[in-house]
């Protein structure tokens, strides 16, 4: 189970709602049986879904404000979708150790997407006043 901890803070309220959101998906493919492939699937959808909409509102926010660390970040973001797209073909064609693999993932681009390249917005943004 992942919780969220203030460290994640980018003390930005939409961005901060929406990686509380994405914690919140996670944990609900954690707690839910293997055999729930139906479920599975569906969590799996909404959490590739909401991450395009944050991901897109994040992009928004950075370029709104000529952030210039925008290219990587939205590089990043690529990437990362295009890894929760693998691991959600790999799942539906019933590939089970991906779960493992997909938390590992995950966990390690939350804590460090998170922790390393969005707290580098955090100040740029914050003196553009976002909050």
């Amino acid at each position: 189970m992942m919780e969220w901890y203030d460290q994640y803070s980018v003390h930005i309220g939409q961005m901060d709602r929406q990686h509380r959101k994405i914690l919140k998906i996670l944990n609900r493919i954690y707690y839910l049986e293997a055999e729930d492939s139906r479920s599975l699937e569906q969590i799996f959808a909404g959490l590739e879904a909401y991450i395009h909409r944050h991901f897109t509102d994040e992009e928004e926010l950075m370029r709104h404000h000529s952030y210039p660390g925008y290219e990587e970040q939205k590089q990043e973001h690529e990437r990362f979708i295009d890894e929760i797209c693998s691991y959600r073909t790999e799942f539906i064609k019933g590939k089970t150790p991906v779960m493992i693999n997909m938390f590992n993932s995950i966990w390690d681009w939350f804590s460090r997407h998170i922790l390393v390249q969005d707290k580098r917005y955090e100040p740029y943004l914050q003196a553009r006043g976002c909050r």
